[in-house]
């Protein structure tokens, strides 16, 4: 089986997956795109991608994508939904997304983050996908999740789930001091045999609340 190519979207890939695609040759065209958009918005190609490009590429034809003063993204797109159940998306409407990126010199967009995944620990806020960055990055764990759960310490406690379940925390730990200020690096970090996470790809709250509560 050879595939001609192989679209990537929906979450981020960390650069070991995308190096490994790399290495094997594979024909990846890392994408972006939304719900309220039908799907992919921005591609990069395969021959970018395996340049060693990075990012989810530029905006496809009938799209724009604009990148604000707080680093959020607005799209506006041929392919955009007609509304939702209290809102009317009228012609050459704008759908501001919970997303933040930037564009690198060589115009590709750069997906940095989610303003509802925020986690406020200690009056600090914390983008949790920075931190799995920064776990994937260490090579210690091969899949991670990682969220806030309630504290009445802390506002919010950072945990993060780590596939599989032989990871040592303290060993990740000690790799993440070097690379993380001390507010991001979780303060409790559970090796798991999966991640708690939803048919549908989505952190599942109710098991998360139940794990850290149980650790």
């Amino acid at each position: 089986f050879r595939a001609r190519v192989i679209f990537v979207g929906g979450g981020p890939h960390g650069e070991t997956i995308a190096q490994r695609a790399r290495d094997a040759n594979l024909q990846v065209a890392p994408t972006y795109g939304t719900t309220e958009t039908a799907g992919m918005i921005t591609l990069l190609p395969p021959d970018l991608f395996l340049a060693g490009h990075e990012g989810v590429g530029s905006a496809l034809p009938g799209t724009e994508v604009v990148v604000g003063s707080d680093g959020s993204l607005r799209i506006r797109s041929d392919s955009l939904c007609l509304g939702y159940h209290d809102r009317d998306f009228g012609e050459g409407a704008w759908l501001q997304t919970p997303d933040f990126g930037s564009w690198d010199d060589e115009g590709s967009l750069h997906i940095e983050g989610r303003r509802d995944r925020i986690v406020n620990t200690g009056g600090v806020k914390v983008d949790p996908g920075k931190v799995e960055n920064a776990i994937l990055q260490t090579g210690l764990a091969k899949a991670c999740l990682v969220t806030g759960v309630t504290d009445q310490e802390w506002g919010q406690r950072l945990v993060a789930f780590c596939c599989p379940s032989s990871v040592d925390p303290h060993l990740l730990t000690a790799a993440l001091e070097k690379s993380l200020e001390k507010p991001s690096i979780p303060k409790l970090i559970m090796p798991v045999d999966y991640l708690p996470l939803t048919d549908l790809g989505k952190p599942a709250r109710h098991a998360i609340t139940a794990m850290a509560n149980d650790s």
